[in-house]
């Protein structure tokens, strides 16, 4: 199955981040590159069926043209990329393109958001993360290592990783990688020897190409250990999964991946959910 990155842009300027690290890694992985952005039509309420079809073409038309000119700004060479207007709102666009038969990796940029943003308008990679269930890349609004040696995955004991969409992360990356870090923090609630045990499993399910470690931190805030953590690794990116840790307790999960997502400082590879009983 041929691998295609769904890069989604919307002009600002951290789209270029995510357009730059789609089209480097597309490059030794093969993928083909494929650029979503949805269009701000404004038409009046009272425009008849015709005229606002004119005004949707005409405005669909104009941000084709600005996609393609937006990609040959900041890349050197646009060959084997696509281009796609919304035509309904990018999560309905998004997830018609996720149905052809592709191996798709999503690309979203991660810009910050301030209090009153996260109230108001939440954060289009989060609606992406929480209406997709493909493997999804977020790029934050810095400059990072777009070629890391390193994954940093954090797991839980009681949710099992998904091992089946990490092994496809790790085959279209090749020898690109060439360590691996299991991470899991563990509450005052949580088993240490537990997830001792599980770490061990998942060292010994993945030494052998790569150098694989695990690590285990005592904390009751996931989000900050993780931060911090990540802040003093930057040769790497962080793997988190949907259904993984408290991921699978929307409450947790939520607040997990939302202050990862809003904070916008560590660059993420987020997995799919895997269906599985909890332990």
């Amino acid at each position: 199955m041929k691998t295609r990155f769904i890069v989604l842009i919307d002009f600002s300027s951290y789209s270029k981040f995510e357009l730059q690290l789609a089209k480097h890694w597309a490059d030794s992985m093969a993928a083909d590159v494929l650029l979503l952005h949805e269009p701000i039509v404004m038409a009046p309420a009272l425009t008849d069926a015709s005229t606002r079809n004119e005004i949707i073409g005409y405005e669909t038309d104009k941000a084709l043209n600005k996609l393609k000119a937006f990609a040959m700004q900041h890349l050197p060479d646009t060959r084997h990329i696509s281009y796609r207007v919304a035509e309904d709102s990018l999560i309905i666009s998004l997830q018609r393109l996720l149905s052809e038969y592709y191996y798709n990796i999503i690309f979203v940029g991660l810009k910050g958001t301030g209090f009153l943003k996260r109230i108001f308008m939440g954060s289009m990679a989060i609606s992406v993360i929480d209406e997709t269930n493909d493997v999804v890349v977020a790029v934050p609004r810095h400059s990072f290592n777009m070629a890391p040696d390193t994954l940093y995955v954090s797991v839980y004991y009681k949710y099992r990783l998904n091992t089946a969409e990490l092994d496809k992360v790790l085959q279209l990356f090749g020898d690109k990688i060439k360590h691996i870090r299991f991470l899991s923090v563990v509450a005052k609630k949580d088993s240490m020897k537990q997830t001792m045990s599980y770490l061990k499993e998942l060292r010994e399910m993945y030494h052998g190409e790569r150098d694989a470690h695990i690590e285990a931190f005592e904390g009751e805030d996931a989000f900050y250990t993780l931060k911090q953590y990540m802040n003093a690794h930057a040769d790497g990116m962080l793997v988190v999964q949907k259904g993984s840790r408290s991921f699978t307790n929307q409450v947790f999960r939520r607040f997990l991946i939302n202050e990862l997502v809003y904070d916008a400082s560590v660059p993420l590879i987020v997995l799919p959910e895997v269906e599985q009983e909890q332990v």
